[in-house]
């Protein structure tokens, strides 16, 4: 005798079993149809919120553009300029800015001009820095939220081992920061 024949024997014999079997089997393939569309919901709310979020950071790019006073212009998402160079130079001033903002010590910057991303559009630069440790999370905060969007590729945080007990230590900082580069002619 082999499996299969036991099987459907004992199907046979209980015709109950394989209902069960069928009931389960439709509940189980229903659950995931429902764990499908409920997926595709999340996502496409997701989408929806991020056009919604495109839509408005437009807008307000359009209605810089068009109002002629300065101070109530809003700047643009992207870095802009007429050269990588330019543009490079505009991130490098917006990060070494907010770092003197929030109280750090640049102790070295560079341009990357050599990198792949900059024949595509991305400018990086990379900063060395001293900062104190609850200076920094408010540094990188204003660095990625504020506009134009900035990304941090690449973080290395040294603290000092003489004073690892004090919140108000300066760490020494080395921050690759990059952005997405528009040409403006």
């Amino acid at each position: 005798m082999n499996q299969t024949y036991r099987i459907r024997r004992y199907v046979s014999a209980i015709p109950f079993v394989a209902t069960i079997c069928y009931a389960a089997m439709t509940g189980f393939l229903l659950l995931i149809t429902g764990w499908t569309a409920l997926d595709l919901a999340e996502q496409h709310r997701t989408l929806a919120n991020a056009n919604e979020m495109f839509d408005r950071l437009q807008s307000q790019q359009r209605a810089a553009r068009s109002t002629n006073d300065g101070a109530l212009a809003v700047s643009p998402p992207v870095v802009e300029g007429p050269t990588v160079t330019v543009a490079a130079a505009v991130v490098l001033q917006h990060v070494s800015a907010e770092a003197t903002r929030m109280g750090s010590n640049i102790l070295s910057s560079q341009v990357d001009l050599q990198d792949a991303g900059a024949q595509h559009g991305i400018v990086r630069v990379s900063v060395d820095l001293e900062i104190e440790q609850p200076a920094l999370q408010g540094l990188l905060y204003e660095l990625e939220a504020g506009s134009p969007f900035l990304f941090i590729d690449q973080l290395v945080i040294q603290v000092p081992e003489s004073s690892t007990r004090h919140a108000a230590t300066k760490v020494r900082v080395a921050i690759v920061v990059s952005g997405w580069w528009r040409s403006v002619k």
